[in-house]
């Protein structure tokens, strides 16, 4: 095909556009709206992942060893525990560090510690990295001679693979839902623009012209349409998360706060949004077209 002949048939298909623009306003705003939430939905599944993935980050297994260990063989636990699978930080705490903290905690209270330094035994604090493979690694950790038991918080991590699972399925399952809506309305737009034009299509056809002249500036239409909704949907979704952000940090909760650090920065993702709302305009604007269109080119 010509470049003219191209250039001619994208202006036939923006030509359509404005010749049926009720029809292009109704299916621009809806798509718009299918595609705002769709980005919301998909930014709160990869937040709250983010979210949990730093909680399960402080969720850690506490290994205390025997009283009797000995630092050098303290430290060639350490070493045991490292290389263990699903393991990433290691902390060690020394007796003089378990017995500090304590008598931090218990300041106020006299020299009630007095005499019992030795009592509290050396620790490590293991985080582990699947937090789903936490019971494994627990195991692993109390075979390890020289340890004498393991404090692991199994039903926090329980919950929270629950929670992470549940966002993830329920989330992508409507930002699926949504994608076919879009496609419906998308395709309900095309398919009423080729059947007032059913006539001139038949005349098309009976003259020679091939199925790809007849399909393109059906196409240019449907894509045009989906980029335009990605654009305002993206300009919108990124809005919004930049005020849910700020709403956030004004907030004087210590515990909303510790959270923000895990959230998508919007510096950070703002292209991928609008890129991929784009996209998807562009995916279901074609998809859409091409169901729309066939049936009416077989004359």
């Amino acid at each position: 095909m010509r470049l003219s002949s191209f250039g001619y048939l994208c202006k036939q298909g923006w030509k359509n556009m404005g010749a049926n623009r009720l029809m292009t306003f109704a299916s621009i705003g809806v798509l718009t709206a299918c595609f705002i939430i769709t980005g919301i939905a998909a930014l709160l599944v990869l937040d709250i992942n983010a979210v949990v993935d730093h909680l399960a980050d402080q969720n850690e297994i506490a290994v205390y060893l025997y009283p009797e260990v000995e630092d050098d063989r303290a430290e060639q636990i350490g070493n045991e525990i490292r290389a263990l699978p699903n393991v990433g930080e290691v902390e060690y705490v020394s007796k003089l560090d378990a017995f500090g903290k304590m008598e931090r905690m218990m300041e106020g209270y006299g020299n009630l510690l007095d005499g019992f330094e030795q009592i509290f035994p050396a620790s490590y604090n293991v985080t582990v990295e699947d937090l789903g493979l936490i019971g494994e690694t627990n195991q692993r950790l109390e075979a390890i001679d020289g340890v004498e038991r393991t404090y692991v918080p199994v039903d926090l991590a329980e919950i929270m693979i629950t929670i992470k699972n549940a966002v993830t399925y329920g989330g992508w399952g409507i930002v699926i839902l949504l994608g076919l809506v879009s496609l419906i309305v998308i395709s309900n737009t095309i398919r009423l623009t080729v059947f007032a034009r059913r006539r001139e299509i038949s005349i098309m056809k009976y003259v020679g012209a091939t199925n790809t002249f007849i399909r393109l500036p059906f196409f240019v239409e449907g894509m045009t349409v989906g980029i335009i909704a990605g654009l305002l949907s993206s300009g919108v979704v990124c809005g919004a998360y930049y005020l849910a952000m700020n709403f956030l940090h004004e907030m004087y909760n210590v515990w909303v706060l510790g959270l923000l650090d895990s959230l998508l920065r919007l510096e950070d993702i703002w292209y991928f949004v609008v890129v991929g709302a784009v996209v998807l305009g562009v995916i279901v604007g074609g998809i859409g077209t091409a169901s729309s269109v066939k049936k009416h080119l077989k004359v």
